[in-house]
């Protein structure tokens, strides 16, 4: 993996921040090249600590198939899968679609939105894991992150790839239902 330069971090979090904001122009932060394609990857390792506190704040089985360094290198496994199965996905849709001259800039914008997205999930988490609020609020405040980051991946889709509202939606749903697949997958290995 390619590391990028701490201008660069800077740079492609400000252009995420930006669309996170709904700013279309915060993808001219993403010029579409290779180089930077490769180190949009590098927000994997910024968000590493994001999602193990994450799992940290999950119910996990006491005793797990495996013992926690099974359950440990399973997370680790998924981990990286659900870094790689949506790039690969969409490296094969832009295609069908006609748009894969968009397809660096788009990943690399999807890619530095993560630690965006992690640190409101660690947030609404934190909420319930504290337990200062109701239930009835916690989940309140957990689906309205959810759909607002739901919100967010589709700006990123319909500004990067230039397509209309459903099809940005038909990808979000993709990247929604990897991601669930390949969670169920790893806690039915553990769990």
């Amino acid at each position: 993996m390619a590391i990028p330069s701490r201008g660069e971090i800077l740079v492609a979090l400000e252009g995420a921040w930006r669309l996170a904001c709904r700013d279309p122009d915060g993808m001219a932060r993403f010029d579409g090249s290779l180089d930077q394609f490769w180190k949009s990857f590098f927000s994997a390792v910024l968000t590493l600590p994001f999602f193990a506190l994450l799992i940290g704040m999950r119910d996990l089985p006491a005793d797990p198939r495996g013992g926690l360094g099974a359950m440990a290198l399973t997370e680790a496994i998924a981990y990286v899968a659900s870094w790689t199965a949506f790039p690969l996905a969409m490296f094969h849709l832009t295609g069908a679609m006609g748009r894969r001259d968009r397809y660096l800039a788009f990943i690399a914008a999807f890619n530095w939105s993560a630690p965006i997205q992690v640190s409101l999930f660690v947030a609404a988490t934190g909420l319930a894991a504290i337990g200062l609020l109701p239930d009835a609020i916690v989940q309140g405040v957990t689906f309205g992150v959810t759909m607002l980051v739901l919100a967010y991946e589709w700006f990123i889709v319909r500004t990067a790839l230039a397509v209309g509202g459903l099809a940005a939606f038909g990808i979000v749903v993709l990247d929604l239902a990897l991601g669930i697949m390949i969670n169920s997958m790893a806690q039915s290995i553990y769990g």
